[in-house]
């Protein structure tokens, strides 16, 4: 199996997410007339702050990558300092956690949330 090239697949990935927050359609809200066009209104708001917030988390975890690829730390994991699996890197090449760490950061962002 050819593993790509770290590099080119998270400066494409940054293109891509870059290219998306350029074109998410600008959030307009009509003034508000009557109840119902102010709830379709904020759920409209709602969606494009979420969409934003997905796109530009995403990004952040592309960039942070980059710099660990400059640093000579990609595929190492940010917590434990041991190794992330190869199949983990290419389904995920932002992964900054191995699949123990990542899993125990779901666990307690879960707990938080509760």
């Amino acid at each position: 199996m050819i593993i790509p090239d770290p590099q080119i697949t998270l400066e494409q990935q940054r293109a891509e997410l870059c290219l998306e927050l350029l074109n998410l359609e600008p959030l307009y809200v009509e003034p508000e007339i009557d109840p119902v066009d102010a709830a379709r209104d904020s759920l409209h708001r709602e969606g494009y702050a979420a969409k934003l917030r997905q796109l530009r988390r995403r990004l952040d975890e592309v960039d942070e990558a980059l710099l660990r690829l400059a640093r000579g730390e990609y595929g190492q994991c940010a917590w434990c300092g041991g190794g992330i699996d190869a199949a983990r890197l290419e389904a995920y090449p932002a992964a900054a956690l191995c699949i123990g760490y990542a899993t125990r950061a779901e666990m307690e962002a879960e707990q938080d949330a509760a």
